[in-house]
Order: C-alpha cells, then sequence, then structure tokens
C-alpha cells in the first residue's frame, strides 16, 4: 500500500517559495509607502513656491530689488516650510526674473523649484 502525500523536502521547499515572495511583497509595499510620502512633500512644496510666486507678483509680498534676495518661513498643511525668492535681472531691461526654492524646515534639500518673470518700468517698478 502506497501512501500519498507531501514529503518534509517538498513543503519546506514550498514554504520557502512562498517566504521569499511574500518578503518581496513587504518591501515593495514599503517602498511606495516612502514614495508616497516623499511626493506628498514635494506637492505641498511646490504649492508654497506657487503662492509665494502669486504673493510677489500681486504685489502682497514685497519684491527685493534686482540682484538681492528676500526669505521667510510659512506654514502649509500643518507644516513649516522655507522658501528663498531672488530676483535677478535678464538680457532684457525690461524684464526680470523671479526665483523661489522651497525647502522643508527640518531638510536642506530643495523640495521645488519655479521660475517666473516680470515687467519693470523705467524706474525699476514692476508693472
Amino acid at each position: 500500500m502506497k501512501i500519498k502525500g507531501f514529503t518534509l523536502i517538498e513543503v519546506l521547499v514550498a514554504v520557502a517559495i512562498l517566504a521569499i515572495a511574500l518578503f518581496a511583497i513587504v518591501r515593495s509595499s514599503t517602498q511606495i509607502t516612502g514614495n508616497t510620502a516623499y511626493l506628498q512633500e514635494k506637492t505641498i512644496a511646490y504649492l508654497v513656491a506657487r503662492n509665494i510666486l502669486a504673493e510677489a507678483k500681486s504685489g502682497v509680498l514685497s519684491l527685493p530689488h534686482s540682484g538681492s534676495a528676500n526669505n521667510g518661513n510659512l506654514t502649509m498643511l500643518n507644516r513649516q516650510w522655507i522658501w528663498h525668492l531672488q530676483i535677478q535681472p535678464t538680457a532684457d531691461a525690461h524684464i526680470e526674473a523671479i526665483h523661489v526654492t522651497v525647502t522643508a524646515i527640518n531638510q536642506s534639500q530643495v523640495l521645488a523649484t519655479l521660475t517666473s518673470f516680470v515687467a519693470i518700468d523705467d524706474q525699476g517698478q514692476t508693472l
């Protein structure tokens, strides 16, 4: 009489294959979670940069003179952000470039950078 079933070696090989597959699934889900958090930070930093540009172009935030910079802190979505706004001249004397960079308060890595342009009159005032 022959008994049908799995041997101990076959069961151990199946368990080992299952463990490798589960490890790969857990590792990929951990990476996805980390990427999601990073992308969320970059998105919020981009929104901060857009807000600073909008405030600068609308006159709510005073623009520094060409070649100088302005810094500040901003709270958005319960997080602190540091922004840096710099005005630079362009090849056209009536146009200046506005560069905004944003970092999280506890990081040194720049998460968002935006550039826009403003027209200026002959007295150096923005239009």
